[in-house]
């Protein structure tokens, strides 16, 4: 995962969006503006997940006079949308002009979390660390379970300490972005060889190997990473993922275990577990951690899948034992 891809994630949510139905020519002001400035908003939103980042931009300022003008969008509205706004300019290589969107979010509503650690993921950029880490932990404080803040403020750290070098950094984001397989498996190697200390890179490489179909290689470096990074969740929870496509479902239950006993609210697992034990049948446990999901990501739709398909199960089985 990228410094860039990490950034991307704070900045992916965004309230949700419905396309609205166009009012009549003679509607109040108010269901103007909503109409269009809500349609303008959701087209760049399309844009900016299609990465056709001008695009994003020029719907997003069709959007603007809409949405920062109108009483029937809230502080909480366009704090939201100066933060896409942002993710935008940010992505179209304008940093100064992404910054001042991230803070008029931050201005617009002081609890979004998201804005604080885009601000903070850009001060690291300009290796100003000290300002970076007072975002992070600003964004920390609002909300203390804030996996993206938690994960930049760890990579800050690791810049500090000499850990992670702005070398390493460019070859890292270059095997990101580079979408030939081969190419990437072999940047990662070569950097994992220059840093055998820049963990993530070893985590990449193994999911590269993966999806080039090199199972074994994959998992015996992602057993190796967990091995000699014990507390790294994603590392546990991606050689789960390994260990299930190899149908090796115990081992990967244990592995989803480790991660979500290192980090109780990674969805990622905690998904990866309850579809393991629903796959080995156990669907009382496959509800159980569905539910975890639920009570902290109440729209989350894969854990009310796996959990509605749990409670068929079980009641399926409760209907046979009453025969």
């Amino acid at each position: 995962m990228s410094f860039a891809l990490l950034f991307a994630q704070a900045c992916q949510t965004t309230s949700e969006v419905t396309t609205p139905k166009m009012p009549a020519e003679n509607a109040h002001p108010d269901s103007l503006a909503k109409a269009f400035g809500l349609l303008y908003y959701k087209e760049g939103l399309s844009f900016l997940d299609a990465r056709l980042y001008e695009k994003a931009i020029g719907k997003f300022r069709e959007a603007e006079p809409y949405i920062m003008n109108s009483s029937v969008f809230h502080p909480t509205d366009r704090s939201t949308f100066q933060n896409s706004f942002g993710k935008a300019f940010f992505f179209s290589g304008k940093n100064d002009l992404a910054k001042l969107r991230f803070e008029s979010a931050e201005e617009l509503n002081p609890s979004n979390y998201e804005a604080y650690n885009n601000i903070g993921y850009l001060a690291f950029l300009d290796k100003n660390y000290e300002r970076a880490e007072l975002f992070y932990q600003k964004a920390l404080q609002i909300n203390p379970n804030d996996e993206i803040a938690q994960e930049n403020l760890e990579i800050l750290h690791r810049f500090q300490t000499g850990d992670l070098s702005w070398d390493a950094f460019g070859l890292y984001e270059k095997a990101d972005n580079i979408e030939n397989l081969e190419e990437k498996i072999r940047l990662y190697t070569e950097l994992v060889e220059k840093s055998p200390l820049f963990y993530d890179a070893q985590n990449n490489l193994a999911v590269a190997l993966f999806q080039a179909g090199e199972f074994e290689k994959a998992l015996e470096l992602f057993q190796q990473l967990t091995l000699i990074v014990p507390k790294y969740a994603m590392g546990h929870n991606n050689l789960g993922f390994v260990y299930l496509q190899l149908g090796k479902n115990s081992e990967a239950i244990e592995e989803f275990l480790r991660a979500t006993a290192l980090k109780p609210q990674f969805t990622l697992a905690l998904t990866n577990l309850a579809t393991a034990y629903y796959q080995a049948g156990n669907y009382t446990r496959a509800k159980q951690f569905a539910v975890q999901i639920l009570e902290y990501d109440t729209y989350n739709s894969e854990a009310r899948r796996i959990m509605q398909l749990s409670q068929t199960m079980l009641s399926a089985e409760k209907a046979t034992e009453s025969r």
